[in-house]
């Protein structure tokens, strides 16, 4: 049986279709088990056309145009491509390797066995070597899909409003350099978001898989005349439609729209509303990492990190279609991932003194830096570039 990695998926439309993929993978496996062969290759083919047109839907123009050269003929609605006419045009926008390419066209073929009179017709009959390659197919298809997208994660933008301080995060500028560090040994370009004029652009103009890091920790700070509920709000669209990853390092995301304006658990949930999940992180607790919390300290190169913490403000999730948890005590998380449309939102709810009643200025700055890192990296780890 061909083992499958964990998929990361990133350029499905959301973390549903993450799961209706996952959960087809799973059938068709388990078909395969059975000697349930053309079962197993009609899945297999299910797979492909749903992971393919999401892909191509992230971009409707570049896929029609390259359809035009590929096929010379005018693009129909993407949702009416055939398998065919999908795979010639992803593999000419390099989106699959040529083996790939070559091994999904037997998969397509393959899939012709669903239609009756096809069947009748066909040269090829369902059994286990061809079954078998149709699983090998979609493996190869999705490491494809995975690897090409995670290049496309390019910019930081860290949030570091001028004149506007930070809430349960020492020094807002340590952070920042924590998160320009790590970005720059990645081979990412890193942002400053300094002014509200800037803020309000990149909303109007929001630039694709980008990685927004917020350095107010318990603060988003909310342009003067706009309504905090429906900043919030557009922030999480942007995070839904354009793929972004946005991370909150430090305590309560969204409790403060600036210093001294309180909004409370509301703030978050108008931030999640676009996508129908909440959460409640008023929750102090000790966490330690999980095996992912791990992994994103190794690569990451965070030697020395303790893999103990105490966080402020864990998260306990509702409504999540697909999470992904680096620090937790069991019943809730203290850093994770949690999947908003085709982006993420990472929170980490632990502040700068880690836990010590009497931090001293050095110990804080070094929670800043271990914040700005595990924050970064964990961005990093769930966009696949880790």
């Amino acid at each position: 049986m061909i083992r499958f990695p964990k998929f990361k998926m990133n350029y499905t439309i959301s973390g549903e279709s993450v799961s209706t993929l996952n959960k087809d993978i799973k059938e068709a496996k388990k078909c395969f088990r059975n000697a349930a062969y053309k079962a197993t290759m009609i899945l297999c083919g299910s797979v492909l056309e749903l992971a393919l047109l999401d892909r191509l839907s992230i971009d409707p123009s570049v896929a029609k145009q390259a359809y035009h050269g590929v096929m010379n003929k005018r693009a129909p609605r993407l949702d009416r491509w055939s398998l065919d006419e999908m795979l010639r045009v992803s593999r000419h926008l390099y989106l699959l390797r040529r083996e790939t390419f070559e091994l999904c066209n037997l998969l397509r073929n393959y899939r012709k066995l669903i239609h009756p009179s096809a069947s009748r017709r066909a040269s090829v009959s369902p059994n286990k070597t061809r079954a078998q390659r149709s699983l090998e197919a979609i493996k190869q298809a999705l490491e494809d899909l995975d690897s090409e997208f995670a290049t496309v994660w390019q910019n930081v933008y860290v949030i570091n409003i001028r004149n506007v301080g930070s809430s349960l995060v020492h020094n807002k500028g340590n952070l920042q350099k924590a998160v320009n560090s790590i970005a720059r040994q990645k081979g990412l370009a890193s942002n400053r978001i300094s002014s509200y004029a800037q803020m309000r652009t990149i909303l109007r103009n929001p630039p694709k898989n980008a990685i927004v890091v917020n350095s107010h920790g318990q603060i988003m700070p909310v342009p003067r005349g706009r309504k905090w509920r429906n900043f919030y709000n557009d922030l999480g669209k942007a995070v839904q439609n354009y793929g972004w990853i946005f991370v909150n390092i430090g305590g309560y995301p969204f409790w403060y729209s600036r210093q001294g304006h309180p909004i409370g658990p509301d703030g978050l949930n108008a931030f999640l509303s676009p996508v129908h999940i909440s959460a409640d992180c008023m929750n102090p607790t000790q966490v330690d990492f999980t095996t992912d919390g791990i992994k994103v300290i190794r690569l990451a190169n965070m030697a020395g990190l303790p893999h103990r913490l105490f966080s402020q403000r864990c998260a306990i999730w509702q409504g999540v279609s697909q999470k992904t948890v680096f620090l937790t005590n069991g019943l809730v998380c203290g850093a994770s991932a949690v999947r908003i449309g085709r982006g993420w939102f990472v929170h980490i709810g632990s502040d700068s003194s880690l836990g010590n009643p009497n931090p001293t200025p050095a110990q804080l700055t070094l929670g800043d830096t271990i914040l700005g890192n595990l924050g970064t990296a964990a961005a990093l780890y769930v966009a696949g570039k880790l």
